[in-house]
């Protein structure tokens, strides 16, 4: 008896050694994922209305965060309001060339870098949070009402162009 559970122990250790191809599970294989890559350098790559978009709504979540971790840390605050220009900045680049429209986004450039100092200074007061709050949330609208994306006007001039 012990002789025949010995062998059938060894047999099966054997066959576990051996990888017997019916007795071993296969591992699945893994389906390879997409690798999306965006050409913001070279704008003849990408379609410039898509290219505006995307660094809209980056625009967006950035000034968004700006306007609410403005009582947060001072080097979040600086790397936000530094994302929020540069994403502007961009936008600027993307848009169709018109000297009215490139007036308007120095104008809002302009508002940002009026409050620079004040957002990144060390001495940033809960007083001076919640007016600066309020004033980051009217420059946002104002500026989602003449360049949002989602307008027809805007949809327009990037056909046009």
């Amino acid at each position: 008896m012990n002789n025949k559970i010995i062998s059938i122990i060894l047999i099966g250790f054997v066959l576990f050694l051996a990888g017997c191809p019916k007795l071993v599970r296969r591992k699945k294989q893994e389906a390879q994922k997409p690798i999306y890559l965006f050409e913001d350098e070279n704008k003849d790559i990408v379609d410039t209305f898509s290219a505006y978009k995307r660094n809209y709504i980056f625009w967006k979540t950035a000034h968004d965060e700006l306007a609410d971790n403005l009582d947060g840390e001072i080097k979040e605050r600086q790397a936000n309001f530094d994302y929020v220009i540069d994403y502007l900045t961009r936008l600027k680049d993307y848009f169709p060339k018109q000297e009215a429209r490139e007036e308007e986004f120095e104008k809002y450039l302009n508002e940002y870098r009026f409050y620079e100092n004040s957002i990144k200074s060390r001495e940033f007061s809960s007083a001076k949070q919640e007016l600066f709050r309020k004033k980051l949330i009217f420059i946002k609208k104002s500026f989602i009402k003449d360049f949002s994306p989602n307008q027809e006007r805007i949809q327009k001039l990037f056909n046009e162009a």
